[in-house]
């Protein structure tokens, strides 16, 4: 079972043309607890012009 939920999210450019970064709306990041610094797998379908972020967690090694 799939707890899928389609979200618009808005995406911005950095002037510099380096990187580019989506906007999450305060009621998601409130459903997901996103404090900020998390990390995401994002996985590209160019021929379908979608775009799906997974939030995951990020093990660091010390």
């Amino acid at each position: 079972m799939s707890n899928d939920k389609r979200i618009l999210v808005k995406g911005y450019l950095r002037p510099d043309g380096t990187s580019y970064y989506v906007s999450i709306p305060k009621e998601v990041r409130e459903m997901l607890n996103l404090k900020g610094g998390e990390y995401f797998v994002m996985k590209a379908k160019p021929e379908k012009s979608k775009i799906s972020l997974t939030l995951v967690d990020f093990s660091d090694e010390e």
